[in-house]
């Protein structure tokens, strides 16, 4: 079966009132409603929990103070309207530690027509995490040129974990999974280079962190 991706070849992967006597009987106090709810939100473990948001995007359930204060923006309810589905989306020059996170051109959603490099630098969220899988939800770049099939042009770079190829070209709806590597503190760096402009741009790439016991794991 033909490989899906195109490849560059030639490039370097890579949270007191009792002294009262009241006359009449005392009715009893009803508690407010924020009181009755506190124990339940004190249980719930928002972090662990994924969502879709209203936008169809993966996101994480947590309050909306933790979303907005990481940086998230609010896609509507989960958890039965107890938490809020926090999407994370990040684009160039940022750094992202979240479980699922959306890499994005500059002006996305419009497309991108100019030249330079565009990284995005990953943290595992947890010790554990021992792959990430990226989902080309969009991804158009410069084709490869078309008789060696090289990437001379525009490229997608990841480096930091396991050797991946740079790919370029158009890879919408296909997807890859990239080894974490051991430690907390080694992350990987997704870039992608653009050369040359007055040509349209666009790529969101979801980015999965999987953990090393889980069953859906990369072979």
């Amino acid at each position: 079966m033909p490989n899906r991706f195109q490849y560059n070849t030639k490039a370097n992967p890579f949270v007191n009132v009792s002294d009262v006597t009241p006359v009449s009987p005392v009715p009893p106090v009803t508690p407010s409603r924020d009181i009755r709810f506190l124990p339940l939100f004190q249980v719930l473990q928002f972090d662990s929990l994924s969502c879709i948001g209203s936008s169809n995007d993966n996101g994480t359930c947590m309050n909306s103070q933790d979303c907005t204060g990481k940086g998230g923006f609010i896609s509507g309810p989960c958890a039965r309207s107890y938490g809020v589905c926090c999407v994370f989306m990040a684009t160039c020059g940022q750094t992202t530690r979240e479980n699922v996170t959306y890499f994005v051109n500059q002006g996305y959603p419009k497309s991108f027509d100019d030249t330079g490099s565009c990284q995005l630098t990953v943290h595992k969220s947890r010790p554990d995490i021992c792959q990430y899988r990226l989902d080309f939800d969009q991804f158009s770049i410069t084709a490869p040129e078309p008789v060696n099939h090289i990437c001379n042009n525009d490229q997608f770079i990841v480096s930091g974990g396991s050797p991946v190829p740079g790919i370029c070209g158009y890879n919408t709806g296909n997807h890859m999974y990239v080894d974490a590597g051991f430690g907390i503190n080694n992350p990987i760096i997704l870039t992608f280079v653009t050369t040359g402009s007055n040509t349209a741009r666009n790529w969101k790439v979801k980015i999965s962190q999987i953990p090393c016991s889980a069953s859906y794991r990369g072979k």
